[in-house]
């Protein structure tokens, strides 16, 4: 019994000793000292439960805590989210504490980044450097070239110059386009004629009119030469007629009004060796019939012989020269 009551009080000694040592000493802002143990469930949002003695408890406003008890409670019960909400409000925070607390750190940037910034850095260029520089401004350079290309071609034809040299010049590039309206403002060229057919009309101008009279033997020689000259043009046909461009227009309405008899199938027997004679840009062809005409073109038979056509399409405006034969 002696040894119970001897245990009893040693355990009683030992538990005294362990709630002085968990005990804590708070220093008040009006100048009093409080010894206990913060009782974590007592407390709320206004005042903490110090337990000062068995049994016995005090409730203390956070505000009357010092700043050290304060930062010691709020180290102490950090894990306690309520005591630290109602604890953290009275901390009085320094101003270098509020500057680590506000501090950014600038990290460097990253290479994505630092590539931007470089090339928003960069002066803006202009509109023509930036449309050299892509391959979508290269294609429509190409594209305009091309087009003036072709519309030189097509000028030559209408105005019967040397292809060569007008889709030459055409090729230049800003040149090319002051060439082309050169060119279209020219007047379209009409071949000269030869040494010899100018020689002869001379020949016939300087040679004097001759007048015949009746009965004398003078007219009756005129009058033979003239009948001779007549039947020479009854077995060869008349002349032959030539249309050239700039004095005639070639249109589908000139060929399907000055050349009808050539439209159709069964030509008649007066008119079958009629044949039409194409002077081109491309070359000369001579044509026994016109299969066909749009607005634009005329397709024309050419004979290649043995009995064998071959149709051959003309545009209207590489066409320079139109001649009917008779024969």
């Amino acid at each position: 019994m002696h040894h119970l009551r001897f245990i009893l009080g040693f355990l009683c000694a030992a538990a005294l000793l362990v709630s002085v040592g968990q005990a804590d000493t708070f220093r008040l802002n009006n100048g009093t000292t409080l010894t206990g143990e913060l009782v974590e469930s007592g407390s709320n949002d206004a005042n903490a439960l110090i337990r000062v003695g068995e049994g016995q408890f005090e409730r203390v406003p956070w505000g009357q805590f010092s700043q050290e008890d304060l930062k010691r409670l709020q180290e102490k019960y950090g894990r306690n989210k309520r005591i630290l909400e109602a604890v953290e409000p009275f901390i009085e925070v320094s101003a270098e504490e509020r500057a680590q607390k506000t501090e950014v750190t600038i990290k460097p940037p990253e290479p994505a980044v630092e590539a931007l910034q470089r090339e928003r850095a960069e002066p803006k260029r202009g509109f023509f450097p930036s449309f050299f520089q892509s391959g979508v401004g290269w294609f429509v350079v190409l594209v305009l070239l091309a087009a003036n290309v072709f519309a030189g071609y097509e000028i030559a034809i209408f105005r019967a110059q040397p292809v060569p040299l007008v889709t030459g010049l055409a090729a230049i590039p800003l040149l090319g386009f002051i060439s082309n309206l050169v060119f279209l403002a020219l007047p379209t060229r009409v071949e000269k004629k030869s040494e010899e057919d100018l020689a002869y009309e001379e020949q016939l101008a300087a040679e004097p009119q001759k007048f015949a009279v009746p009965g004398a033997p003078e007219a009756a020689a005129e009058a033979a030469a003239t009948a001779e000259v007549r039947a020479a043009q009854a077995v060869s046909g008349p002349p032959p007629e030539t249309f050239t461009r700039g004095q005639t227009t070639f249109n589908k309405r000139f060929f399907e009004t000055k050349f009808v008899s050539f439209f159709g199938i069964a030509r008649r027997e007066e008119d079958r060796r009629k044949t039409l004679h194409f002077k081109t840009s491309r070359g000369a062809f001579v044509a026994t019939r016109i299969s066909r005409i749009t607005a634009s073109d005329i397709h024309i038979l050419v004979d290649k012989g043995g009995g064998a056509t071959q149709e051959v399409g003309l545009q209207f405006v590489e066409i320079q020269e139109v001649t009917l034969h008779h024969q």
